[in-house]
């Protein structure tokens, strides 16, 4: 039987005006768990979710750990939910391609955080991906747990597609506005990572109709990030990464 995670601590970071970073760092401070997981509330994962992954994590001796997600579908699944469920989460190709792991599914070590600092509150979006570059580059490893799978609803609507994609597109400028070292100066989208691109095995109806999905959604996160570069401020009264104190 699969169950939904037990919602026993929140926080609604968009009614004190912060990010969800700002929320998750919130609670990483208010635990002194060894140990931090990470998931999104609409998640739904097996019974020994928690203790498999758990095993998995201390098996590997880890530091950073993605699991695996799959995507459910409707009854009566829309051109978009099916995009979405074909798309949608490769958890491993992050990790090899990008060095992060979506805060959906994420295992971290505490001493990773008061190593290399918490997620960076200022940014809206990718602060999952900033935060798994800064680990990799600090020269911890990054596991995953094929094994520890979790359930995540697909988005059934274009209008939830463009809104995620509009979203991601403002948080690529403000990676660069905040890491330009890392991720170039803003002016320039960063190049699409091709985890989009509908696969050739696809029935030809299905990969006609994904491809337009994937342009125009390519499109979407450029207006994402021009909206981001032409009416965006840096943050100037948050402090830069926070830190963790031991």
């Amino acid at each position: 039987m699969d169950s939904k995670i037990p919602r026993n601590y929140t926080l609604d970071s968009h009614i004190v005006g912060q990010s969800s970073y700002a929320a998750r760092n919130t609670g990483i401070r208010n635990t002194d768990s060894d140990v931090l997981a990470f998931v999104d509330a609409d998640m739904t994962v097996p019974e020994d979710w928690l203790e498999s992954a758990l095993e998995t994590f201390q098996t590997h001796d880890g530091d950073y750990m993605g699991c695996n997600v799959e995507l459910t579908l409707p009854e009566d699944p829309t051109i978009a939910a099916r995009y979405d469920h074909h798309t949608g989460f490769p958890i491993e190709q992050y990790l090899e391609r990008q060095q992060f792991a979506p805060t959906c599914c994420l295992f971290v070590r505490r001493t990773v955080f008061e190593d290399v600092g918490l997620f960076d509150h200022r940014l809206l979006s990718g602060g999952d991906k900033e935060f798994g570059n800064r680990v990799h580059e600090a020269g911890y490893d990054l596991h995953f747990a094929a094994d520890a799978t979790m359930y995540h609803p697909t988005r059934n609507t274009l209008a939830d597609l463009v809104k995620k994609d509009r979203r991601v597109g403002r948080g690529l400028c403000q990676l660069q506005r905040y890491h330009p070292d890392r991720y170039g100066r803003p002016g320039v989208p960063p190049r699409p990572s091709g985890l989009k691109s509908p696969e050739s095995d696809l029935p030809a109806k299905d990969r006609l109709a994904f491809g337009a999905l994937s342009r125009t959604l390519t499109g979407v996160r450029g207006l994402g990030y021009y909206q981001e570069y032409l009416t965006g401020e840096r943050r100037t009264d948050l402090e830069g990464v926070p830190r963790l104190e031991s």
